[in-house]
């Protein structure tokens, strides 16, 4: 046999094997990553919440598409965390846990209870703008979602943002114009606005007035007997007599008075025959 013929079994071999190698690794690699699962889980079942997150890290850095793990480490954050806290420590278990949920919902994006157990971590810890930004994100892909509207601007409101969630209220009222609810927040934010804000100049409140009483209006051409929509415009009237006293017109202000007391009258007056259908029923 010459020696080219006694040398290609040998080649064969060297590819042979080094095409194992690989497979070899990556049967190795799972086993190592079912187990760093496995012990991760236990860890967690017995509380041990700290050493899960040890076992969890290990499996994301050999397989970072592992959805389960990064799942099961934001849980564990979450469990460390105290809720207000400021400690660094917690601060630290906020952001890691937070971040984990992140990569959890780019792996699995529709997965909507995960992203609501994020959005209560995110008001946990007081982390609104995180919240914000993916509920922003959910609208870029669903602009005219109204509960998604709602809940952004239920966000800002916590956030102490008004004039976001004003934005917000009256977007939804474009997308759903027939809810008589979409026009009633908006007035309830203006009455809000009006009464609690010390610092606003007279043509400033008497802008806000006039929002809320136009949507209040809407409202109630929607529904006429809508309860609460009468008793905030009731409280609107009064908030325009008191900017109109001030300036010195009693008269329009008396008359914003008896005007609120009529819208007073017919909201007691439906509130009485809800109560009597109720009992009826």
């Amino acid at each position: 046999m010459s020696s080219v013929s006694r040398a290609v079994p040998k080649v064969l071999i060297a590819v042979i094997v080094a095409s194992l190698l690989p497979l070899s690794l990556t049967g190795c690699t799972r086993y190592r990553v079912r187990r760093e699962m496995h012990d991760g889980n236990a860890a967690y079942k017995a509380e041990q919440y700290d050493k899960a997150i040890r076992h969890y890290e290990s499996v994301v850095k050999m397989a970072p598409n592992r959805d389960d793990a990064w799942l099961n480490m934001a849980y564990s954050y979450r469990a460390l965390y105290r809720p207000g806290s400021e400690h660094p420590k917690d601060v630290s278990y906020a952001d890691k846990g937070l971040e984990a949920f992140r990569k959890y919902m780019q792996l699995r994006p529709d997965d909507d209870g995960a992203r609501q157990y994020y959005l209560e971590f995110c008001q946990s810890a007081l982390r609104y703008d995180d919240a914000i930004a993916l509920f922003e994100e959910d609208l870029r892909k669903k602009p005219n979602d109204a509960q998604r509207i709602r809940a952004l601007a239920s966000l800002y409101i916590k956030k102490k943002d008004v004039d976001n969630a004003m934005k917000l209220w009256r977007r939804w009222t474009q997308v759903d114009p027939q809810n008589p609810e979409s026009h009633y927040t908006i007035g309830v934010a203006s009455f809000d606005r009006s009464y609690k804000s010390q610092f606003l100049s007279a043509d400033e409140r008497r802008a806000i007035i006039k929002e809320g009483m136009e949507a209040l209006g809407k409202a109630l051409e929607i529904r006429p007997d809508y309860f609460d929509a009468l008793a905030y415009m009731n409280l609107l009237y009064r908030e325009r007599a008191k900017l109109l006293a001030s300036e010195g017109d009693l008269v329009a202000a008396q008359e914003d008075i008896a005007t609120a007391d009529r819208y007073q009258k017919k909201a007691l007056d439906v509130r009485r025959a809800q109560i009597k259908a109720e009992k009826a029923g």
